[in-house]
């Protein structure tokens, strides 16, 4: 099953795609998939700008690469459209955690995707009501959660959750990413 990386919304007028942290973790995904000539596929919203300019750099030149323009939070029926069937495994990065990312996720498990990985530390999120801080990646996992599985589960119980969907650092992500490559 091919893997295909999903960079979301990683526009710089949403000021989470913006931090730096994010930005470098992104990155170091983009160079995990190049490394090993994977489809990379950066999803944009409309009106919203070009992807961040540090992160256009690396996919620049690279053939394997996709840019695709969505009108709304969720992107999942774009993702599909181009991909033509759900028989994929996806590695989900980008921004807003709890708007366009958990939509476009929840939306990609309704379609019936194989397998999709979201990098936790490759997403970000500053929407509205968001605390900031530690509070703020709390607050945006439950929100993340509550989309996926449709109720308000600020730790969510594993029998819920869909059994195709896992949540990864870089760090798991790639050492993985390295096995699967050779």
């Amino acid at each position: 099953m091919e893997n295909v990386l999903v960079i979301i919304d990683m526009q710089p007028q949403f000021a989470s795609a913006r931090d730096q942290h994010t930005v470098a973790n992104c990155q170091r995904l983009i160079r995990s998939f190049k490394q090993a000539h994977k489809r990379i596929i950066a999803v944009e919203l409309e009106s919203y700008g070009d992807t961040h300019e540090e992160i256009n750099a690396l996919l620049t030149g690279y053939t394997n690469f996709q840019r695709l323009m969505k009108g709304w939070d969720d992107g999942s029926a774009e993702l599909l459209q181009l991909l033509k069937s759900p028989c994929y495994h996806l590695t989900i990065c980008g921004v807003n955690l709890a708007a366009c990312v958990a939509k476009t996720v929840k939306g990609l498990l309704e379609l019936g995707f194989a397998k999709i990985d979201v990098v936790s530390d490759a997403c970000n999120d500053t929407c509205w009501g968001n605390p900031g801080g530690e509070a703020g990646k709390l607050w945006s996992w439950g929100h993340f959660w509550e989309i996926i599985t449709d109720f308000r589960a600020d730790i969510p119980d594993p029998d819920f959750c869909p059994r195709n969907l896992d949540v990864f650092d870089t760090n798991a992500l790639t050492a993985q990413l390295v096995l699967d490559f050779h």
